[in-house]
């Protein structure tokens, strides 16, 4: 009868284990592999129960633990990997090269905001840090502001809607209402993500307009 060597019986079951998990991930995605691949710290378990067991069912005095050194450094080789894919999870960069590669770009509509403009109020200054937004008119005594943007979007990451006050903000003061269009969030990361934007405002047609871009920088002024 051949010798029990420690390391046959775990390799087996890893070999049996990778191959259920490569398996149910070919059907079920990605999400399912990131569930099944858990079960790695278990192959040095087996080693374990083997060496223990070996040493239990012995029975000779001189007990000499026999190891099958492939079978041993390809299960090392699997723990290995799998704690390598462990790590890259646990800090972010697995789902970031995910990301990058399998992100698409998408058009969105930005919230729309809207505000009343005060009978008191004579001037509205426009204030900007992007991407000048395109300004119209109305003969309603209110400002207004829409439009659309693009941001990159994949599976392994759900799109958060934007507020309307990380859009822009209408403030008054005094006799003038101050209208900020604020640059929208931007993605730090393995890929830098800068969306673009499409805004429009509305303002009412009598009252003048001063539009300001950069460090306040003055761009233009209308009556």
């Amino acid at each position: 009868m051949k010798q029990w060597r420690v390391g046959t019986f775990s390799m087996g079951i890893s070999l049996i284990m990778a191959g259920v998990t490569l398996l149910i991930s070919s059907w079920q995605g990605l999400s399912a592999f990131d569930t099944l691949i858990a079960w790695w710290p278990v192959v040095f378990v087996m080693i374990g129960i083997e060496i223990l067991l070996f040493a239990v069912l012995s029975k000779t005095e001189n007990r000499i633990v026999k190891y099958d050194v492939f079978s041993v450094l390809f299960v090392g080789l699997i723990g290995c990997l799998c704690l390598g894919y462990a790590m890259l999870a646990s800090t972010g960069l697995l789902n970031e090269v995910r990301y990058a590669v399998g992100s698409t770009e998408r058009s969105l509509d930005l919230p729309k905001v809207s505000e009343n403009v005060p009978a008191d109020v004579n001037r509205i200054v426009v204030q900007f840090g992007g991407r000048q937004p395109k300004i119209d008119k109305t003969a309603d005594r209110s400002v207004s502001l829409f439009g659309n943007y693009r941001v990159r979007t994949s599976s392994e990451r759900n799109i958060e809607a934007l507020k309307p006050d990380e859009v822009a903000t209408v403030q008054t003061v005094g006799t003038t209402m101050y209208v900020s269009v604020k640059e929208l969030p931007r993605k730090r990361g393995l890929t830098d993500e800068y969306p673009y934007a499409a805004v429009t405002v509305v303002l009412p047609q009598d009252i003048p307009v001063e539009l300001r871009g950069a460090s306040n920088q003055e761009i233009g002024f209308s009556q």
